[in-house]
């Protein structure tokens, strides 16, 4: 019998698909035809009428149901679609967009997303907007990836993240995505945070200082993060 997919990945299929994976034919069929499909839709997500868009950002979710592993050879296009698509000003295609990368980091490797966004932030030209799309399509990425794909990267993460908290505004838009990207660490790596714990800790404790500038909401969360983070290395009283 054909194996299934994950509970986390089926949980992040569209309603339509009924938490099932398609049957071994239809992905195929896709797989065949991913090469021509991809480029129309990354130019739909771009497009400047939001039906447009939402309608790439569905049919792009769709897509990734069926293709599974095979859109990894295309890790760099699709990574850079969604830098220039997450932040999109309509909800709907906003919603649709973050859907697709989170489902996306079930099935590219982490250390080929990791490492084309690792290159792109460093840049030292980017505007601060553009890296902030970057680290957000990280943290999505790393929420759909597994604690057996991105133990290895944390130390590469961690160091991505202490490199934005140089550059990036002290600003919530901003930093809320840093939030993001330490919280995946936490529940996509579990134990294997041991070895990061302590850059973890100080990253979570300095967003949670950022109470002193108003930013209630991601100090909360903050904090959250670190009774997360001890529940997760399985400190005694780590989850009260």
């Amino acid at each position: 019998a054909e194996e299934g997919v994950s509970d986390k990945v089926a949980g992040m299929y569209p309603l339509a698909f009924a938490r099932k994976r398609p049957c071994g034919g239809a992905r195929a069929l896709v797989k065949a035809h991913l090469d021509g499909m991809l480029p129309s839709l990354f130019q739909e997500l771009t497009d400047w009428t939001p039906s447009t868009r939402g309608r790439g950002a569905a049919t792009l979710l769709a897509l990734l149901v069926y293709a599974e592993g095979e859109v990894a050879r295309h890790a760099e296009a699709l990574v850079g679609a969604f830098a220039k698509a997450y932040m999109d000003d309509d909800e709907h295609v906003a919603s649709r967009v973050a859907e697709c990368v989170c489902l996306a980091g079930a099935f590219v490797p982490a250390q080929v997303f990791v490492g084309v966004i690792g290159s792109n932030i460093s840049n030292t030209t980017l505007a601060a907007a553009s890296k902030r799309n970057w680290i957000a399509v990280l943290a999505a990425l790393l929420e759909g990836a597994t604690e057996e794909d991105i133990a290895p990267l944390l130390p590469q993460v961690c160091e991505m993240v202490g490199e934005m908290e140089l550059c990036m505004p002290e600003e919530e838009e901003h930093q809320v995505h840093l939030l993001r990207v330490l919280l995946a660490c936490v529940s996509s790596g579990g134990k294997s945070c041991w070895g990061v714990s302590g850059q973890l800790f100080a990253s979570l404790l300095r967003l949670q200082a950022l109470h002193y500038v108003g930013m209630n909401a991601l100090s909360a969360g903050a904090a959250d993060g670190i009774q997360r983070l001890a529940a997760a290395l399985g400190l005694e009283g780590g989850g009260r």
